[in-house]
């Protein structure tokens, strides 16, 4: 999935066990941060956050999620944004301000 940013950048999105968020033509460096943050809605504090600072071999920022990291949120909908403090500037840009993310119940667990 490709989500277009406040900044103009197109940010990657993969899922799966894990998120991997990149940048075409700006792969993340040493010393740059990426913030993943969940909402209940735009208006809302920050219910969660993960800042990623290493990088995979193509620059993109892994956000690994666990079931005891997002248990405390509950079963519903979210919206989660993703900013990048790029090292050069320490200025925080937008790369996703607001896409929908979903908490589904497990059918089997003990979380």
């Amino acid at each position: 999935m490709q989500t277009k940013g406040e900044t103009g950048l197109i940010a990657d999105i993969a899922t799966g066990d894990c998120v991997r968020v990149s940048v075409k033509g700006r792969p993340f460096e040493e010393g740059d941060t990426v913030l993943f943050a969940i909402r209940p809605d735009m208006e809302s504090e920050k219910l969660f956050e993960i800042a990623v600072t290493e990088f995979d071999d193509e620059g993109g920022a892994i956000f690994e999620f666990h079931p005891e990291d997002t248990a405390a949120l509950g079963v519903g909908d979210f919206v989660y944004g993703i900013n990048l403090i790029p090292v050069e500037t320490g200025e925080p840009m937008v790369l996703i301000r607001e896409a929908p993310f979903q908490v589904r119940g497990a059918v089997a667990s003990d979380w």
